[in-house]
């Protein structure tokens, strides 16, 4: 949820504002390039050590993200900025592709009828925070910044 953030950013730290749509391409390219990567090497570490891999495989991709927001958060450069943002990218894709898959194991497990009705309440979630969180984060950026307040 840092696209609200991230042109703020730019713009009030590095007085960068003409190459915020370039931003999201980089974004989105390494979203695409990960995705099948991440999905492989959590899936292979999950078969060479067994399912608790899965969430140390979570919680490197919580820690790992607390430090690309810091990344981004300390970068002096557009350069540095975008290394923090991918390392963002690749932090969440660690965390939300072995979680997705552990919550599909999960209902499948359960031996009932209700994946289409567990993945549509996780969406309505995602599209909820995806909609609201950005006017939030948004906010607080303008008040207080990337800094303590």
């Amino acid at each position: 949820m840092l696209e609200g953030l991230v042109p703020l950013h730019l713009v009030d730290k590095l007085n960068h504002d003409q190459d915020n749509g370039i931003t999201f391409v980089i974004l989105g390219l390494v979203f695409t390039i990960m995705v099948p990567i991440v999905g492989k090497a959590t899936d292979s570490l999950i078969e060479w050590r067994g399912e608790t891999m899965r969430y140390y495989a979570m919680m490197f991709g919580a820690a790992a993200t607390v430090c690309s927001v810091l990344l981004m958060a300390l970068a002096n450069s557009y350069a540095v900025m975008m290394v923090g943002y991918a390392f963002f990218a690749v932090a969440d894709l660690c965390m939300f592709i072995p979680a997705q898959s552990a919550y599909g194991d999960f209902v499948n497990g359960a031996n009932t009828d209700s994946m289409a009705r567990g993945y549509s309440i996780s969406v309505f979630a995602w599209a909820l925070g995806a909609i609201s969180l950005p006017p939030i984060g948004t906010a607080l950026y303008s008040r207080f910044g990337f800094s303590k307040p």
